[in-house]
């Protein structure tokens, strides 16, 4: 059905390609159906929440929103902290995600 997991799963590998070719409203919305399906399936804060915000903050950083950029990444860090741990490749890569988006802000 419509709010099935691997309806999220597609909508974010969709929201990939479309960060990828530069369509960046339509990007964002298939992170954002997708966070929707997996709050309501899964429950908020889900470790696959992590990967659909992760893409949010790629794409706010290609757009130079690195305030809004910091902020999916900083949320995404929450969850993989939390679920997967501080030495899972995931949570390395937000923290190197996060990391440029801060010194983009001159935070670091």
């Amino acid at each position: 059905g419509p709010e099935h997991l691997d309806v999220a799963r597609t909508l974010c590998d969709m929201g990939d390609v479309c960060d990828d070719m530069g369509e960046y409203r339509q990007a964002m919305e298939s992170y954002s159906r997708a966070i929707h399906i997996q709050q309501k399936v899964l429950g908020d804060g889900h470790p696959d929440m992590a990967r659909a915000l992760a893409g949010m903050g790629n794409v706010s950083m290609h757009k130079a929103s690195y305030q809004q950029a910091r902020k999916y990444y900083e949320r995404g860090l929450a969850i993989q902290e939390r679920t997967l741990g501080r030495s899972h490749p995931a949570t390395a890569t937000t923290v190197t995600n996060l990391g440029l988006a801060c010194e983009k802000l001159g935070l670091w």
